[in-house]
């Protein structure tokens, strides 16, 4: 016999549970606040930021620019 409910229930809950587990990032700026999907990565040579925003969409800041980062679980 098929057991539906139980078995949706347990989706949902293993679902929920993946997404709690993953780590954001709030990068604020002198103009604009993003949420980075990964922990932006300094590039010495150009003395930028580079990371990826919730919508998939690479950004790159300027380091004098950057005001905070701040990890979010």
């Amino acid at each position: 016999m098929n057991k539906p409910i139980p078995t949706l229930i347990l989706a949902l809950f293993l679902f929920a549970a993946a997404g709690c587990g993953s780590t954001t990032y709030k990068v604020v700026t002198v103009d604009q606040t993003y949420v980075a999907t990964e922990k932006p990565e300094y590039d010495k040579k150009s003395e930028t930021y580079t990371f990826t925003n919730e919508d998939g969409n690479t950004i790159t800041i300027k380091r004098e620019d950057m005001k905070v980062i701040q990890e979010v679980e």
